[in-house]
C-alpha cells in the first residue's frame, strides 16, 4: 500500500514538473507575453466598476516598437443573446412594436493599439480576428431580419449607442502607453452594469502588416458578499425566495400603512 502511494505521489510529481517545464518553453517562445495585475473581479452590492490594466512585452531582443511593428490588446465578453426592442406610441401610450434578437455578441468590448488601425493590417486580417468595434458580427436566427438590411442595421446601430452610453463598447480604440522599447501597457475600465462570467484578455503582435503571434488570458467576473449570497439563494431555492420577497413586500406595505393612520 505504502509502494502504491509513493508510485502515485511521484507520477504526480513528475507530470507537475512537466507542465511547469511546458509552461516555461511557450512563454519563451512567445513573441508577445501579457499579464493583468488582477485576475478577477469581485461584484459586490456596492460596485462601481473596476480598472483593468494590461501589462505586456514583446520577447526578442532584436524586435522593437516601431512604425512596422504594432501591438493590440483586446478585452472582451462573455457572449449572450440580447433583444433590442422599438417602441412606438399607441393611443397615447408608449408600446413595443417592433424587436430584433442579435445572438452570440460580447455584451463589453474594448481595445487598445499601438498603431492606427489601418497601419496595423489589412481589413481583412482585422475582420478575421474582430479587431475594431466595425469588425464585430450582430447575427440573428431570423432569416427575415437579415433580408431587411435597413431595418437591422438600425436595431443593430440602438444597440451599439446604448451600450455606448452604458461603457460596454467603445467610442474608439485606446492608445497602448509605452513603459520601454519592448514594454507596454493597456488601461481599461469595466462599467457597473457588466455581467459576471469569463471575459477574454487577447493579445495581438502585427509586424510589416501581419499577424506574427497571439497570447489570450481569462479575466474573472464573479459575485461577491452579500449579492453572490443573495443570487445564490435567488437560484437554488427560487419558489422559497419568492415567497420571503412577497412577504416583505406585505409588511412593508402594512408597515407603511400603519405609519400613516398614526400621523
Amino acid at each position: 500500500m505504502n509502494n502504491t502511494y509513493l508510485l502515485l505521489l511521484f507520477l504526480a510529481v513528475i507530470s507537475t514538473v512537466g507542465h511547469v517545464a511546458d509552461a516555461k518553453a511557450n512563454a519563451s517562445n512567445s513573441r508577445i507575453v501579457i499579464d493583468m495585475a488582477n485576475e478577477s473581479v469581485d461584484v459586490t452590492t456596492g460596485f462601481t466598476g473596476s480598472d483593468i490594466v494590461v501589462f505586456g512585452t514583446i520577447n526578442s531582443k532584436n524586435l522593437k516598437l516601431s512604425s512596422d511593428v504594432g501591438v493590440v490588446i483586446v478585452l472582451r465578453g462573455p457572449n449572450s443573446s440580447v433583444i433590442v426592442r422599438k417602441k412606438d406610441q399607441v393611443a397615447g401610450m408608449w408600446l413595443n412594436s417592433d424587436s430584433i434578437e442579435f445572438r452570440n455578441i460580447p455584451h463589453f468590448y474594448d481595445y487598445a493599439i499601438s498603431l492606427p488601425e489601418n497601419q496595423l493590417a489589412n481589413a481583412q486580417t482585422l475582420i478575421d480576428n474582430e479587431i475594431g468595434l466595425n469588425t464585430l458580427v450582430f447575427d440573428t436566427e431570423d432569416k427575415d431580419d437579415r433580408d431587411d438590411a435597413l431595418r437591422y442595421r438600425e436595431f443593430q446601430e440602438a444597440l451599439i449607442r446604448i451600450w455606448q452610453q452604458e461603457g460596454n463598447l467603445p467610442l474608439g480604440s485606446k492608445n497602448i502607453k509605452f513603459i520601454g522599447d519592448n514594454l507596454f501597457r493597456a488601461d481599461f475600465t469595466l462599467p457597473a452594469s457588466i455581467p459576471t462570467g469569463l471575459y477574454e484578455v487577447q493579445a495581438y503582435l502585427f509586424e510589416n502588416g501581419k499577424l506574427s503571434d497571439k497570447r489570450e488570458r481569462i479575466l474573472e467576473v464573479r459575485q461577491a458578499g452579500l449579492s453572490a449570497f443573495i443570487n445564490h439563494y435567488a437560484h437554488s431555492y427560487s419558489l422559497l425566495y419568492a415567497l420571503v420577497g412577497f412577504a416583505m413586500a406585505i409588511s412593508i406595505g402594512m408597515l407603511s400603512a400603519h405609519l400613516s393612520r398614526k400621523r
